[in-house]
C-alpha cells in the first residue's frame, strides 16, 4: 500500500518520538513532527485543537458528486510518555500505526477515486487527564462516522477490543481537630482524621470480597500526617473505581462515597468528597473487531479472536468517549516479546524491528477495515447495528 520511502519516514518519526519522551500535555516535539509530515503528505492539518496545544486534526477528502454522502473514518494517534519508564506504554507505536492507517487509506481512496474522508486525530495526555475527552467535547470529532486505534501489547497475537473498564476517581479529605498524638495526653474532644482514613481503607479491603467480578476499587492514603506526636488537621486519600459496566461504575462510586461518610460519622470527623469525571468504558464493535482480525489473518498474523468477557479487563483508556458516541474499536498488536506495559522492558522492546513490523501490519489492517466501512454499505449498516445494541460480553 505504501512505498518503502514513506514507511521509512514513519519509522524515523516513531524512533524520534520514542527517543525524546514527553509527558502528558507537553508533547510539543511529537506533535510538530507529525503536523509537518502530514502536511507534506497532502493532509489539511489544524493544530492546536479543542484547547489542547499538542493536539491536531489531519483531514484528507476525496469528494464525490455534489450533495452526495461521503463516509468518513477516523484514526487516533497517541504520543505521551510516562515518568521514569519513558515510553513504557508504547505510544510511539500507536502513533505509527495510525499514521500508516491514515496514509494507506488515503492512497486507496485516491487510486480508486472513491469518495471518502480520512481523519487522523493527534491525541495528547492519554496517561493523565485524557485528551480525547476535550476533542470529543468540541465539534472537531462530530464529522467522523467511526473510529479505530491500536495499542501495542506483550506477546505474539493481535487482539480486538477487550472492553476496557471505565474509571471514576474519588479524592476523600477528612478534617479533625489537631492536638497531641500521645493517647494519655490527648483531650477527649480531639478527633483524628487518620483514624477515618484507616477505617475507610479497611472497609474497602473487606468489602471487595463481595464486589461483582467486574467491579474493582483500589485506593491509597496520600497524606496521613507529618509527625507521630501530632494529630493531623487533615488527611487525604485517592480511590479509583473500575468497571466495564457504566451503571455499576456509578453505583459503586456512590457506595464508596457512602462508606467514606460512614467513616466520618464513626470518628467524629468532617469529610469532603471530590469526584472527577473519570473515563467511560470502551464499547467494542463486533463488526469492526471481526474485520480487523480477518485482515490480520490475511496478512499472516496470529489473531486472538476472543470476545470481551465481563470482568476480564480493568485497564482504562480515554478512547471510550469516542466508542460510545460513534462506532469504534480499541485494537491491539503484539511487540513480539513478553513484557508488561508501563515498564522499562516494554519501552526497550517497543523499539525493536519485530515491534515495528507488527505496527505496520496493524496500520495496514486498520486501513483495510476502514476501506471496507467506506466502500461497503452493508458493512456500514452492520457496524451501525452493532453500535445500537446494548453492551454484550461472553459469559
Amino acid at each position: 500500500m505504501l512505498s518503502p520511502e514513506i514507511k521509512n519516514m514513519v519509522s524515523e518519526l516513531v524512533k524520534k518520538v520514542r527517543e525524546n519522551p514527553e509527558l502528558s500535555g507537553e508533547e510539543f516535539f511529537a506533535c510538530s513532527l507529525q503536523v509537518d509530515f502530514l502536511k507534506k503528505q497532502g493532509f489539511t492539518v489544524k493544530s492546536p485543537i479543542a484547547g489542547e496545544k499538542t493536539a491536531y486534526k489531519a483531514v484528507f477528502t476525496v469528494n464525490g458528486k455534489e450533495g452526495e454522502y461521503i463516509p468518513s473514518f477516523a484514526f487516533c494517534a497517541e504520543y505521551d510518555a510516562l515518568p521514569e519508564v519513558k515510553h513504557g506504554c508504547g505510544h510511539p507505536l500507536i502513533m505509527g500505526s495510525s499514521l500508516i492507517a491514515a496514509l494507506s487509506l488515503k492512497n486507496m481512496l485516491e487510486e480508486k477515486n472513491i469518495p471518502g474522508k480520512v481523519i487522523l486525530f493527534g491525541c495528547p495526555a492519554e496517561e493523565t487527564y485524557g485528551g480525547k475527552y476535550k476533542i470529543a467535547d468540541s465539534t472537531e470529532a462530530d464529522e467522523a462516522d467511526a473510529f479505530l486505534m491500536a495499542h501495542p501489547i506483550g506477546g505474539e497475537s493481535f487482539l480486538g477490543d477487550i472492553a476496557y473498564s471505565g474509571l471514576k476517581g474519588v479524592r476523600i479529605i477528612y478534617s479533625g481537630t489537631g492536638g497531641s498524638g500521645a493517647a494519655r495526653m490527648a483531650n477527649p474532644a480531639f478527633v483524628n482524621p487518620l483514624d477515618a482514613q484507616n477505617l475507610l481503607y479497611q472497609a474497602v479491603a473487606l468489602r471487595r470480597h463481595f464486589f461483582p467480578r467486574d467491579v474493582a476499587i483500589t485506593g491509597v492514603i496520600t497524606d496521613g500526617g507529618t509527625r507521630s506526636n501530632m494529630l493531623p488537621l487533615t488527611t487525604e486519600s485517592s480511590y479509583t473505581v473500575r468497571s466495564q459496566d457504566p451503571s455499576r461504575l456509578e453505583e459503586y462510586t456512590e457506595i464508596l462515597c457512602q462508606m467514606a461518610e460512614g467513616a466520618a460519622m464513626m470518628t467524629g470527623t468532617k469529610v469532603e468528597i471530590i469526584r472527577n469525571r473519570g473515563l467511560v468504558p470502551t464499547r467494542p464493535n463486533r463488526a469492526l473487531n471481526r474485520a480487523f482480525l480477518d485482515a490480520v489473518e490475511k496478512h499472516g498474523g496470529r489473531a486472538n479472536c476472543a470476545m470481551p468477557q465481563r470482568g476480564g479487563c480493568f485497564a482504562g483508556t480515554d478512547f471510550g468517549i469516542f466508542s460510545r458516541r460513534k462506532p469504534g474499536c480499541h485494537l491491539h498488536f503484539p511487540i513480539m516479546k513478553k513484557a508488561a506495559a508501563h515498564t522499562k522492558e516494554f519501552h526497550c522492546f517497543s523499539g525493536e524491528k519485530e515491534a515495528l513490523e507488527s505496527m505496520f501490519t496493524a496500520g495496514e489492517c486498520m486501513a483495510e477495515t476502514a476501506w471496507k466501512f467506506i466502500t461497503d454499505r452493508s458493512f456500514r449498516q452492520q457496524v451501525e447495528e452493532d453500535f445500537r445494541k446494548a453492551d454484550h460480553f461472553e459469559e
